[in-house]
């Protein structure tokens, strides 16, 4: 929800690039939102959403070490014309809006790319995603097919899994008049979507799996948590309160848990800055270290 400051804070402690003598160089992504950092590569992924100046969305890539962005989707080379069951086609330019984002490797820097789309469809946009020919050159992307999303449901971020599947967090939309304020859905292809049990929350936001995918870790942004769901036959819930309302999730290289947000009780003016159409909204952003072994806090920074 926020500009490119939350951004510019995961990606810095993601990558060590960061000090407290050396601020992060700002990156020119309009409402960047969600970021990865493709493994063995000097690549992040960010998502762009509509907002602001900035009407339709976008998928970039940022190189770590110069922090130059680069467009992926919609590029200069057009959109895909290629159509996919139960979509039809590729997302156009002015009906995309990428939100959360999540990336499962395959062979020699391949993978599997997940993007969350507001526009035109609410729906997980699947790209196969390609290195480029160089170290130095971004990659490629191209678009597959998606998975629209189950009715009355507004997805924030996704957490897929090497099989396919994936699992989203999930707010009802205003039309539905739900009281609910936020959940996880799973989804696989054989099974279609589904609620993940003791999942409701207020306002999940971020969300990664293990690597053994038994647990979800996600952030319940409206209460100050990040929420650890144990799946399968031990069914379990732990929430650690932080200082700060928490957003977006990642794993560090380390095995150490990444959760990235904003100041407390700042949910309301966020909110109206957001949907007033500002070009920023200034608030101050943290990012916590959390032990995923005895799901303790290590630290936070501002």
């Amino acid at each position: 929800m926020l500009r490119i400051a939350l951004g510019i804070a995961l990606l810095a402690v993601s990558f060590g690039t960061a000090s407290a003598k050396t601020p992060p160089k700002p990156i020119a992504i309009p409402n960047a939102e969600d970021l990865f950092a493709l493994p063995n590569s000097d690549w992040v992924i960010s998502g762009s959403m509509a907002g602001g100046p900035a009407k339709p969305g976008a998928l970039y890539a940022v190189n770590a070490k110069t922090s130059k962005p680069v467009k992926l989707y919609p590029a200069g080379g057009g959109v895909s014309a290629r159509k996919a069951e139960g979509c039809g086609n590729a997302p156009s330019p002015e009906n995309f809006e990428a939100h959360g984002i999540s990336f499962v490797p395959g062979e020699k820097g391949t993978g599997t790319l997940y993007v969350i789309n507001h526009r035109g469809r609410e729906a997980v946009e699947i790209f196969d995603l390609t290195p480029g020919k160089t170290a130095s050159a971004p990659p490629n992307v191209e678009w597959r097919g998606c998975v629209v999303a189950p009715e009355g449901a507004l997805m924030n971020s996704i957490a897929a899994l090497p099989s396919g599947a994936f699992y989203v967090t999930a707010t009802p939309d205003a039309a539905t008049k739900s009281s609910s304020l936020g959940d996880v859905r799973s989804w696989s292809a054989d099974k279609g979507w589904g609620a993940v049990y003791d999942s409701e929350m207020a306002y999940s936001n971020g969300i990664v799996a293990s690597p053994s995918g038994d647990k979800l870790y996600v952030s319940a942004w409206g209460g100050g948590r990040v929420i650890e769901l144990t799946l399968g036959d031990k069914l379990s819930r732990r929430a650690l309160p932080l200082s700060f309302m928490p957003d977006n999730l990642r794993w560090a290289p380390d095995g150490k848990l990444l959760a990235a947000g904003h100041e407390a009780n700042s949910r309301d003016g966020i909110v109206a800055c957001f949907t007033a159409g500002n070009e920023s909204c200034p608030v101050k952003s943290y990012v916590a270290q959390i032990d995923p072994a005895n799901f303790t806090l290590d630290c936070t920074v501002e």
